[in-house]
């Protein structure tokens, strides 16, 4: 399935001072599409067969066409999710949003659990716009019985106190969001002048992040939650606490050398991945390697994706993305469970060596996987149980009954490894069907 990225409009109406896309479309002139080539790239997008479309920017909404561009969309059969600061989403808008159920999903973002901290990163009075337009726009879902997921963004960064942040959940609570997609600052735009100001120790992110999953299980445990991090980071906290938690496809392996994804600027300029212009692909770009003069710029000819495949940005980036290696031989990678999955970006770690996430987190992991294993089912209702196996064993072998005696019997009939086992569980327990007593 393809899925492209695209970054509608160059505008925006706020200034955050981490904004990754700062030194792309503030710091100099750009050219957004007209509407007419807009309109013409959404026709070439269906005739390929793409069928989901992100929209960042800029700010998607302070688009003077948004409401046009997302009808297009939604007359071509393409589902669109948005990522908004919400400051401009008004109840005209939202109204014309859900009155024909548009949007598969809205991203929001917010980055502090409190007025003061957020509106220090994205200004003054984002915090309650964004709050309460997106609580009418749940007014209008309700009104017109859509669809849209809402789902809160979450920079992680020093400035996001650990007592305060953790409220982000509450935040999530309030404006009755699905989901809550936790990242690092992006080394890129205004976070690269001065990342260390913006990126904390991994040590000191995890402890945030625990912070607020452990919060999250006990007020919010429907909340699913996305880490934008490798997937034995993600398994771990799932281990750890009642919330799901996982980590997003594209950072387990590389969707754009797949073909599955692709980038556009809001010039109509194709990328094969957004980091061309991070700090990152500007150093591959000083060393000739690949250089975005050479990308191919929608011009309302081209009639597949083949074409842009084989323009020489794509051509001269894939090379080099081959010429790294990833060592995958070491200890860590050949013992770890995402191994066959895992395939961290190759530009990021061109020497190969063991990513410090993956350091830090090992043992933890390791640890806490040995634990679970003594970890009892003391409840169960096994009404929704949809897998009949797992119903069979939960019936005929009553409760308590410990994750290490249920493994066992289920592997001897469906032979799984205990990762995907426990994930079995795990959503039972996301979904109050099981209790685990984590001992």
């Amino acid at each position: 399935m393809k899925s492209v990225v695209w970054d509608i409009t160059s505008i925006c109406n706020l200034k955050c001072i981490h904004c990754y896309n700062y030194d792309k479309y503030f710091k100099k002139p750009n050219q957004d599409l007209s509407i007419e080539k807009i309109f013409s790239l959404i026709n070439f997008l269906e005739k390929n067969k793409v069928e989901h479309v992100y929209l960042l920017g800029g700010e998607p909404l302070a688009h003077p066409y948004f409401m046009d561009i997302l009808t297009s969309f939604y007359n071509h059969n393409i589902k669109v999710t948005i990522t908004t600061n919400a400051t401009l989403l008004t109840t005209e808008v939202s109204n014309e949003i859900c009155k024909f159920d548009m949007l598969s999903e809205m991203i929001v973002s917010i980055d502090g659990g409190t007025q003061e901290i957020n509106d220090s990163i994205r200004g003054i009075g984002t915090y309650k716009k964004a709050i309460d337009n997106v609580i009418q726009f749940n007014d209008c879902q309700k009104k017109y019985h859509s669809n849209t997921k809402i789902t809160v963004s979450h920079c992680i960064m020093p400035f996001n106190d650990f007592f305060d942040d953790i409220k982000i959940i509450d935040v999530c609570n309030q404006i009755n969001a699905c989901g809550i997609s936790i990242s690092p600052a992006i080394n890129s735009g205004k976070a690269s002048h001065d990342f260390k100001k913006y990126h904390d120790s991994l040590n000191k992110i995890y402890d945030q992040i625990e912070k607020i999953i452990d919060y999250a299980s006990k007020i919010y445990p429907e909340l699913d939650i996305q880490l934008e991090m490798r997937p034995i980071v993600a398994q771990y906290f799932n281990y750890k606490f009642k919330s799901r938690v996982v980590c997003p496809h594209g950072h387990a392996s590389c969707l754009a050398f797949t073909k599955e994804l692709y980038y556009i600027k809001s010039d109509g300029t194709f990328l094969p991945c957004g980091l061309v212009e991070f700090p990152i692909g500007l150093k591959e770009q000083e060393k000739n390697h690949f250089s975005i003069k050479d990308a191919y710029i929608y011009d309302g000819n081209t009639q597949d994706f083949d074409y842009i495949d084989h323009s020489k940005l794509f051509l001269d980036f894939f090379k080099t993305f081959n010429s790294y290696s990833f060592n995958k031989d070491t200890q860590h990678c050949k013992n770890c469970d995402f191994y066959s999955v895992c395939e961290p970006c190759p530009f990021q770690n061109n020497n190969g060596e063991i990513l410090e996430d993956c350091n830090i987190i090992y043992p933890k992991y390791l640890d806490i996987r040995n634990k679970s294993k003594n970890w009892i089912i003391t409840k169960v209702d096994n009404i929704s149980i949809n897998d009949p196996n797992l119903s069979y064993l939960l019936n005929k072998f009553k409760t308590p009954i410990s994750l290490k005696n249920l493994y066992c019997l289920y592997s001897s009939e469906f032979p799984v490894k205990y990762d995907y086992f426990f994930n079995l569980i795990k959503e039972l327990e996301h979904r109050d069907i099981v209790t685990i007593e984590r001992i």
